[in-house]
Formats: structure tokens, sequence, C-alpha cells
């Protein structure tokens, strides 16, 4: 009938598009999930909104900047446990491009980053050479694997790198990541550097960044100069068993609001806690545990703060200063109070001042796992290790 000619001829055809159609859509976006997502912990994409009590927080701008972020080396099998290194480009450091209106690198800014670079190299190869220098077991909460290295930077510095170097950094690390186009943001930081401390505010953004695309389940972030100073420097990694994070206080309990307790808050009060009484948190090393919920949670309402502070104190000032990143990452330790869960390290050593004695040479059998203050590989670096610049064609015999 016209029916039965009717059917094989229109509606099988429309169903065999149809089906190729979403197969295609499928397939492009397993493509770009498995790009972005193949060896990340978190999927950002399916997480759902933080809501506490009257506050909701989207996911929106962690997506944004999960897509925008990408991996020029990823290993064939990434690690569960793993250090992050990140290096960046201070606001003087740039200069907006005429052809295109984006911000590219000044020519004479490159070697300020590859000293930054350097830092990180040099922390990296102290890690591996301490655990090289013993045969110390690898830590239980690592199933017994190996650290594996993440470096991230900024995208425009890439290119301008010399050959010898980016050789060098693929080599050293078993991550690069290339951060998003975070440069604009050092615009309007231009009128007001005075309430960000003198600070280009992109420059913990991108630590953030790092943060949330980080590859390894078990992440410890460190700065540049917080260096692993024994051969059993990878047990820091067991603080993290039953917690979401694990840090140390701050030398000064509100020094990166300038002093200022009360601001910037929250913008609700959510228990009992006074906020005043609620201290910041040193992030120059902190792990984190990126197979919790709970920290799912704080890392998006540390990125909300961030931005929230950063809008307020350039735009009309907040009444109030930051320095950096611990007043958002002290707002999501409130938001989360009771669910949040900490650990303290110890044996991490964070010197008050840089005088002579706190540089001087530490005993044989100190007890600093990692010492995080400047001058650190006077005295931090392993027998077996031979130290030389990341400007050096290749390492010494």
């Amino acid at each position: 009938s016209a029916r039965d000619f009717v059917f094989p001829k229109i509606i099988l055809p429309l169903i065999a598009c149809t089906m190729l159609f979403l197969a295609s859509v499928a397939c492009l976006g397993a493509l770009i999930n498995a790009q972005r997502n193949a060896f990340q912990v978190v999927d950002w994409v399916n997480l759902p909104d933080v809501e506490i009590q009257n506050y909701t927080v989207s996911t929106e701008s962690a997506i944004r900047l999960v897509a925008e972020t990408t991996f020029i080396q990823v290993p064939d099998k990434p690690m569960r446990c793993g250090l992050i290194f990140n290096a960046a480009l201070v606001a003087e450091g740039w200069v907006q491009s005429a052809e295109n209106n984006t911000f590219v690198p000044k020519p004479g800014s490159i070697n300020t980053v590859i000293g930054y670079l350097d830092e990180n190299v040099q922390t990296a190869r102290v890690g591996k050479a301490w655990a090289a220098y013993k045969d110390v077991p690898l830590p239980q909460v690592c199933n017994g694997q190996p650290l594996q290295y993440a470096l991230f930077l900024d995208k425009y510095i890439w290119p301008m790198l010399p050959a010898t170097i980016r050789e060098t950094l693929l080599a050293e690390f078993d991550f690069v990541g290339l951060y998003p186009d975070l440069a604009h943001l050092s615009v309007f930081v231009a009128l007001h550097m005075k309430r960000m401390q003198h600070r280009d505010p992109s420059l913990w953004l991108r630590r953030i960044c790092a943060t949330l695309v980080t590859p390894f389940e078990i992440t410890f972030n460190l700065d540049a100069d917080a260096l692993p100073c024994r051969h059993d420097w990878m047990d820091l990694f067991e603080t993290i068993q039953g917690a979401d994070f694990a840090a140390i206080p701050t030398r000064i309990p509100f020094g990166g609001s300038c002093n200022n307790r009360e601001k910037p808050a929250p913008p609700v009060m959510i228990h009992e806690l006074l906020w005043s009484k609620f201290p910041e948190i040193n992030l120059g090393a902190v792990l984190l545990n990126m197979t919790s919920t709970s920290t799912h949670r704080a890392m998006i309402l540390y990125l909300d703060a961030y931005l929230r502070e950063v809008r307020d104190v350039i735009v009309d000032g907040g009444g109030y200063c930051i320095h950096g990143d611990q007043t958002a990452w002290r707002e999501a330790m409130y938001m989360l109070k009771g669910e949040l869960r900490r650990a303290q390290f110890s044996n991490m050593c964070r010197p008050k001042y840089r005088s002579p004695a706190n540089l001087a040479p530490l005993k044989e059998n100190h007890a600093c796992l990692v010492y995080h203050r400047k001058g650190g590989m006077r005295f931090c670096v392993p027998p077996n290790m031979k130290v030389h610049s990341l400007k050096d064609a290749s390492p010494p015999d």
C-alpha cells in the first residue's frame, strides 16, 4: 500500500539520519571530554551548584576555567598523587597588542618568567632527589604509586621560551598545562594597586585555575619557595587520611586582609561562630583530597569568593584590601564549617623572619619535612643532587 511505501522511504531514512546525528554529537562530545577530562578526577560539567541555606554559587565560572585550560603534555597513565606548580607573569610584564586587542608578554619579561620557572624546576628536582636518596616507601594513601609533577604557566609565555628550556620543562614535569587568557585582569588592577597590596589579582586566579584542573586525586599545591627538606618528606601525603585538605595556620591570622578581621566577609553568616574569630590558613603548601565532594564544594566557593573580593576591591574599594587568595579560602572554610574536614601538617617549617639564624644550615636530624621560606636551597638539597640552573642546556653528569 501507499503507507507501506512511505514508511521505508521516508521514516527509516529520518530515523537513520537522526541516529547518525546523535552519534556524531556523542562522538564530538566524547572527544571534547576526552581531551579535557580524560585524566581529571573532577567532572566539573556535571557538578551541581553549591547551595548553602540562602546562598547559591553556580559552577559556571569553574566550568569556563576548566574548558579554557589546555595541556600540551599529559602522561599515558596519571598517578594518584602529585604536586602542582604555577609560574605567572605580573601585570607589569604584559603589554596590550594593537593587532588583536589581547595581552602579550613584554620581550624583556621572559627572563623574569624563566627565573620563576627555575624555582619550580629546582623544587621538583629536590623532591625527586630526596625520594631517590634512600629506599623510602611510597605513601600508602597514594596506593604505592610514585608521585607526579604538574606545571602550569601562561599560554603566551610558552612559545616565547627558548627551545632548550621548553625541552627541560617537558622532561621535568609529567603534566604541562597552559592557563586561559587571564592577563586581561591586569588592566583593572592598575587603578587600585594599593588595595591589592600592589599585586596583580590574576596571579592567584591562576593558582585557583590550576587547582581546578589538577590531574591528581591527592594534590599537593606548593609555592616555589616551599622545599622538600628530608628523605621522608612524602609522609606529608598521609596527613590527608580522613580529611578533605591539610595545611598549616598563617603566621598572621588575618594577613591576607591587611589585618582586617571583619572584611572581606561571606555574603551570609551561616552559624554561630563569629567571623572575626575565624582565621586564615597558609595556602603556600596545601594538600587537597580531590575525591571528596566537600573539597569540590569548597573549590567553587573559593573561586566565587575570590572573584567577588577582587571585583569589590577594584570597582569601589570594598572598604578593605586583600593580599592574595587566603581570604577567599577563609570564606570557603567558614561556609562549609562542620562539613569540610581539615588536617594540620606536622613538621612543616615556616620561619617567621628571614633572619640569618633562620637561614643557618639545619642539623642533619632536623624535623622539617618541608621548609617554606626563601633560601631553603642553601640546606634542603639532598647529597645526591647537583644544583644547576634551568638555563643550562643539559644537567651536569
